[in-house]
């Protein structure tokens, strides 16, 4: 582990064990990135967003340590859950 402005930085060789698919970042090219696991709760957004119920998502994020992108993808079924929350905002 390397620090880069106070901040700890994986070099790609150790991370990449981790994230197996991203070798870089897909902004700056920065091979400072390590995958983590994350909890989130989505909320739509307007009024009527105040309406649909907010989606609690488990899933796994990279994060650049050098520009900051953080990066996920949605399971099958938490994908479904968002169409069917826009879909709602829009009746």
């Amino acid at each position: 582990m390397k620090f880069d402005r106070g901040l700890p930085c994986f070099d790609v060789r150790a991370s990449y064990a981790m994230t197996k698919s991203l070798s870089a970042c897909g902004v700056c090219r920065s091979s400072n990135i390590l995958e983590l696991v994350a909890e989130s709760c989505l909320h739509f957004p307007g009024l009527n967003g105040l309406k649909t119920e907010p989606i609690l998502i488990y899933s796994k994020i990279v994060v650049c340590f050098d520009c900051g992108l953080v990066q996920s993808r949605l399971s099958n079924n938490e994908l479904e859950k968002v169409r069917e929350g826009a879909a709602r905002l829009s009746v």
